[in-house]
C-alpha cells in the first residue's frame, strides 16, 4: 500500500504540533520541579511570589528599588511583610518574602531580615525610630537611625555596606522611639547576650 506524499504544509503542521507539546513537556517540567520561571513584570514576580508564600494577597505599600532587586512593603490585614524580587536584564525573577503579625499593644513591632528590618510603629507619638546594634567584627555598637517612615507606619533599615557578617535576623538589635521633640519615648529591652555573653554596656 503505497502511502500518500506529506506536503509541505502538514510537514509544517506537525513541526508546530511537535513544538508546542515540547514547550507544554517543559512548563509541567518546570512546575514539577518547583523551578521559578522567568517573569516579564514586576507584577507577576510579586503575585508568584505571595502565592509561593502562600501570603497575601497584600497591598504594596512602599517600594524601594536596587540595582538588582526591588523590596515591596506590604500589608494584608495585620498582617505586613517584606518581598524581595530579583531583577535580571529585562526579566524579573521569584523572589523571598518574610512577614510578621503587627501587636499594636507594642509600640514597635520588628520585621527582621539578614539585610534589612522593617518596623511597623503603633504609637502615634513615635516621630522618629532608631536601631542600635552591635556588630562584633564590625566596629562594635552602630546606629541607624530615620525620621520619616517609608510608608505609613513603616520604617525600612539597610544594613549599611561592608557589615557582611552582620545580620539582623541574628536577634542582635534594640529599638528605640522618639517624639518629635527628640524625646526617647519608648526602648525595647536589649539582646540578654549582650550582657551575659559578651559584657557589653549599651551605649544612650
Amino acid at each position: 500500500m503505497n502511502r500518500r506524499p506529506v506536503t509541505p504544509a502538514v510537514r509544517r503542521r506537525r513541526i508546530f504540533t511537535d513544538a508546542l507539546l515540547l514547550l507544554a513537556g517543559l512548563a509541567l517540567l518546570l512546575l514539577m520541579l518547583d523551578v521559578p520561571s522567568p517573569f516579564l513584570t514586576e507584577r507577576q514576580a510579586l503575585s508568584a511570589t505571595q502565592t509561593r508564600y502562600l501570603y497575601g494577597p497584600g497591598a504594596v505599600l512602599a517600594r524601594v528599588e536596587n540595582d538588582t532587586f526591588v523590596d515591596c512593603i506590604l500589608q494584608d490585614g495585620s498582617c505586613y511583610a517584606v518581598c524581595t524580587l530579583p531583577r535580571k536584564g529585562l526579566f524579573w525573577g521569584q523572589g523571598t518574602l518574610d512577614a510578621v503579625v503587627n501587636d499594636p499593644s507594642l509600640p514597635l513591632v520588628p520585621l527582621p531580615r539578614r539585610d534589612s528590618l522593617l518596623v511597623v510603629v503603633n504609637d502615634p507619638d513615635i516621630a522618629e525610630v532608631e536601631v542600635l546594634y552591635y556588630a562584633q567584627y564590625s566596629g562594635g555598637f552602630h546606629t541607624l537611625r530615620q525620621t520619616e517612615p517609608l510608608a505609613d507606619k513603616c520604617y525600612l533599615f539597610y544594613r549599611p555596606a561592608g557589615q557582611s557578617n552582620y545580620h539582623f535576623d541574628d536577634d542582635g538589635f534594640l529599638l528605640r522611639g522618639y517624639d518629635r521633640a527628640g524625646n526617647l519615648i519608648y526602648e525595647s529591652e536589649a539582646p540578654g547576650h549582650w550582657a551575659e555573653w559578651w559584657g557589653l554596656t549599651i551605649p544612650e
